[in-house]
């Protein structure tokens, strides 16, 4: 098996895009590799960066690898669809329109692969990008269909390399039987260098300086804010953000383009506005927004029995919390259930909140050493803790000053129960994984579907996947005998620089 070098992700994690001369390398050369994979009766479904390789010590030369996802050219055209797919053959962020609505991959599809690679690679980024990172399966199959849907292929060209438009906006134009015009797009990429004087020779340097700005890039479109409004002690109203919870934190990153599905609604999903004592507030180190734990305050007769309850007070009493300045209700108690809960708070989505009570530290620290433990969690059913995982979102409001008539914004404040927002998070957790699962295929035994295409280390979770695509390459196939008569395709498509377009390379 011949070695190859690094994957052209790797290189992008060094620099936010590449320049134009290696652009107009990796387009002559891919539109070679898929002339000829598709030359041979195969749809490679799965082009991306991530599946381009370097050669070892030749700059002008480029590999086209993986062809897991890879599929044969159908015989026949198939019914179009007007309803999208949950279930995208490639990856999801290069992925052809076609492949959302569930057709077969043609050769148009692959051109397509390409064109989102290449805007990618030339430009840093992509108007979806940010998507497929928060929020669930279907969420990210939505608004990536979406979007897609909503820019042409001029839209996304950047300057200077308007061919990559032309050949998203030709692919999507293709009919599943008609093949892409290979000889355009290739005589495309010579104007482009004709055109940017990189004509006849030029170098191609693989070892691209890095970009200082490369680590200022977010998943977010909005950054998080390094101050928080919120500390321990303070007693504010919260509320589960059902649809940042199930969208992921990219539905409230104003965005204007983003999709906001109807059946989350607040008319339509409403969860209950609770008072709390804010325990901690701290950053999260993974997702760098900021958390909060916090545990209910509820009214009601308490009886000697009710361990996992603290009276409030509001004069010092032995195993009661006392907020300053004093407490209007003499029936009132903190409580957990199962734990404290934590939340995520969106960036911009707290304000400063004039809380008109606190708690003291020495009050807080015992309501820690109260709660901290996983005495209640043991009496969840089984399918109770398989759900009691992720932190959802919430929305904070200030405590108004009379507590009988709601928060500072007048909604009403929910005192009953025994069991905070558990319930309310048990219902949008399965509701979240029914998004999870929205008619997208998955492995059964398997917790989580791989994210990319297989590696070395993850290649079991992929064997359900593999034998999957068996019996699409193999269609109209009888038996194995017939295997022999396909033809051959290398695991590695190394195609040499176009003779079109001479380049002359050096690595320094």
């Amino acid at each position: 098996m011949e070695l190859a070098g690094i994957a052209l992700n790797e290189v992008c994690k060094q620099r936010l895009y590449l320049p134009a001369a290696n652009i107009l390398v990796i387009a002559d050369q891919m539109i070679s590799a898929l002339k000829h994979v598709h030359k041979n009766g195969f749809v490679h479904c799965d082009l991306k960066p991530g599946n381009i390789l370097l050669h070892p010590t030749d700059p002008t030369r480029l590999y086209l690898v993986d062809y897991g996802y890879s599929r044969a050219i159908a015989s026949s055209t198939p019914i179009s669809s007007n309803t999208p797919s949950y279930h995208v053959v490639g990856t999801l962020p290069y992925a052809s329109l076609n492949m959302h609505y569930g057709i077969p991959p043609a050769p148009r599809d692959d051109i397509e692969f390409l064109g989102y690679s290449l805007l990618h690679l030339a430009s840093g980024d992509l108007p979806w990008l940010y998507n497929v990172w928060d929020g669930t399966k279907k969420t990210q199959y939505d608004q990536v269909w979406i979007k897609k849907q909503q820019y042409s292929g001029a839209d996304l060209a950047p300057d200077g390399l308007s061919f990559i438009g032309e050949m998203i906006d030709h692919a999507r134009s293709l009919k599943f039987d008609e093949f892409p015009n290979y000889k355009l797009f290739r005589l495309q990429v010579q104007e482009a260098g004709e055109r940017a004087g990189l004509l006849d020779s030029f170098i191609v340097d693989w070892n691209i300086p890095s970009d200082a700005s490369i680590g200022d890039r977010s998943p977010c479109p909005v950054p998080n804010d390094p101050s928080f409004a919120l500390r321990s002690g303070q007693i504010v109203c919260c509320q589960i953000d059902t649809r940042t919870t199930l969208e992921g934190y990219s539905a409230r990153a104003g965005d204007p383009s983003f999709w906001r599905d109807p059946s989350l609604s607040p008319d339509k999903w409403n969860t209950v506005i609770r008072p709390v004592v804010v325990l901690q507030a701290e950053m999260d180190k993974r997702t760098l927004l900021w958390t909060i734990k916090v545990i209910c305050i509820g009214r009601g007769a308490l009886t000697s029995t009710e361990a996992n309850m603290v009276p409030i007070s509001s004069s010092p009493t032995n195993g009661s919390v006392m907020p300053s300045p004093a407490w209007p209700f003499s029936d009132s108690y903190c409580y957990a259930f199962p734990q404290p809960m934590k939340f995520f708070c969106y960036p911009g989505e707290v304000q400063p909140v004039s809380s008109p009570w606190m708690l003291g530290t020495s009050d807080v620290n015992f309501l820690r050493q109260k709660f901290d433990n996983h005495t209640l969690t043991q009496t969840l059913s089984r399918s109770e803790k398989r759900y009691y995982d992720e932190k959802p979102f919430v929305k904070v409001t200030a405590l108004g000053l009379d507590l009988e008539h709601g928060n500072a914004d007048g909604e009403p404040i929910e005192w009953g129960g025994r069991r905070a927002w558990f319930d309310d998070y048990l219902a949008l957790a399965q509701r979240r994984e029914a998004h999870e699962l929205a008619g997208v295929e998955q492995d059964a035994s398997r917790d989580r579907t791989p994210l990319d295409s297989y590696l070395e280390w993850d290649f079991e979770l992929w064997e359900n996947y593999l034998g999957e695509l068996s019996s699409s390459i193999m269609e109209g196939i009888d038996d194995r005998a017939g295997l022999l008569e396909l033809p051959s395709l290398p695991v590695i498509v190394d195609v040499e620089a176009s003779k079109d377009v001479f380049y002359q390379a050096s690595l320094k």
